[in-house]
């Protein structure tokens, strides 16, 4: 009887604990499943390379006047109080209706989240944004303009890429360090997939929200990648005849057959790539206006390009310099309004040359735009641009041959509403 009455004792003080520990716990540690999203639609009022026709090589319409669906994501988070999950699907109109996985990943991290979200240390593996840069990072819901700038989309097609990273935010520093495939979702060649074993090393250190005086704050970072690109072997070719009917006569006579000589194949060969950038923005608070945000970033990279002139060394038989530079400011106005601007320049090779009538010159194959953008947000949860681009490069041909300006200006309005 004393020890039945002394375990009685013993469950009745401990339980009360039990019952504080598994509250505490529940409360604490509590996960939570978040479900979000938001729906991007657009007109492109006017766009200067719209031609009713069609792509000779692709078969794709000519005309870009036209409605679509440029953004709508659907985005699953489980967060706990040391672990998350994050899955992120896009649909769009942009080359047809698609339906894909743009962003997947799980994360450990410790040991709390700051307010920003942001864990002191944290690991991450899966489909993420690369971590390079200011441009990159910002969500297509939270920048004003419809595109990121041409370096951007030229050095990190599709923003995401496969991997895995550390990061986390120390005070006012904020640090990225990862281990990629080198093969974002929409790069050229091979998106989403890695013909090389060799990964890249991407990283970012950077600053965020450091007040300078009670209405200027400043954000800013470095960033570094290096790794390994790939280009693709050539497969060897046989001695070969051809007969070009000169006289049109349809009878082949020995003067019009030509001999092609065979050509050795070439097999597939890594490269060395890698790209540096600088970011700085500064937020203000202007007196009885509102806030604004002025903000510049370049990048100076090599052998990077994956999209608009992709990079090939081993082909070209030499390395490719890839400089570009980004400047803007917006700013908020009374009545929801927002006005922006914003000057993007990138040329995908710096030491290109052509021959022109007997010499050798230097060719100008930059992509430059200036962009202006007029929004109005009539809700928390819903905002409206206007934005004229004028696009300036050197891809068109005069009439005697030379180097012209592209006619390429497009006047855009989006429609996005989220959750």
């Amino acid at each position: 009887m004393a020890r039945s009455r002394l375990c009685l004792d013993l469950l009745r003080g401990i339980c009360p604990l039990v019952a504080i520990c598994i509250s505490s716990r529940a409360v604490v540690a509590a996960p939570e499943a978040v479900v979000d999203g938001y729906v991007q639609a657009m007109a492109v009022v006017h766009d200067q390379s719209s031609l009713n026709e069609l792509d000779e090589s692709t078969g794709r319409p000519l005309n870009e006047d036209r409605f679509l669906l440029r953004r709508a994501r659907l985005i699953a988070m489980f967060n706990g109080q040391h672990a998350h999950s994050r899955i992120e699907l896009d649909a769009n109109t942009v080359r047809g209706s698609q339906v894909r996985i743009i962003s997947a990943l799980v994360g450990i991290g410790w040991p709390e989240r700051n307010p920003a979200g942001w864990y002191p240390a944290e690991a991450q593996v899966g489909l993420f944004r690369t971590p390079f840069g200011a441009d990159l990072q910002l969500s297509s819901r939270r920048r004003l303009w419809a595109e990121r700038s041409h370096v951007a989309r030229a050095l990190f097609p599709g923003t995401y890429d496969l991997g895995v990273q550390a990061l986390g935010q120390l005070g006012r520093f904020r640090y990225q360090i990862a281990l990629m495939n080198g093969a974002p979702i929409e790069a050229s060649a091979f998106p989403g997939l890695d013909p090389d074993r060799g990964k890249d090393v991407v990283g970012r250190l950077g600053l965020a929200d450091v007040p300078l005086v009670s209405w200027l704050s400043l954000d800013g970072g470095v960033s570094i990648a290096e790794g390994r690109g790939f280009s693709p072997g050539v497969p060897a070719t046989k001695d070969d005849l051809q007969w070009r009917d000169a006289n049109e006569n349809g009878v082949v006579e020995l003067a019009e057959l030509v001999p092609l000589a065979g050509q050795p194949g070439r097999p597939s060969q890594s490269f060395s790539r890698g790209a540096l950038g600088a970011d700085l923005a500064f937020r203000l608070n202007v007196p009885r206006i509102g806030p604004a945000r002025v903000f510049a970033e370049v990048f100076w990279a090599r052998n990077l390009d994956r999209a608009f002139l992709p990079a090939d060394p081993i082909s070209l038989g030499r390395d490719l310099r890839e400089r570009g530079v980004v400047v803007g400011v917006t700013q908020w106005l009374p009545g929801a309004f927002v006005v922006g601007a914003r000057y993007d320049h990138y040329d995908p090779d710096a030491d290109a040359s052509e021959q022109r009538a007997r010499q050798v010159v230097p060719r100008d194959r930059s992509v430059a735009s200036l962009s202006l953008l007029l929004g109005w947000a009539p809700s928390r949860n819903a905002l409206l641009t206007a934005q004229y681009d004028r696009n300036d490069n050197h891809l068109g041909r005069d009439a005697a041959g030379n180097p012209a300006r592209l006619a390429d200006d497009r006047i855009s309005v989006l429609l996005q509403v989220e959750r």
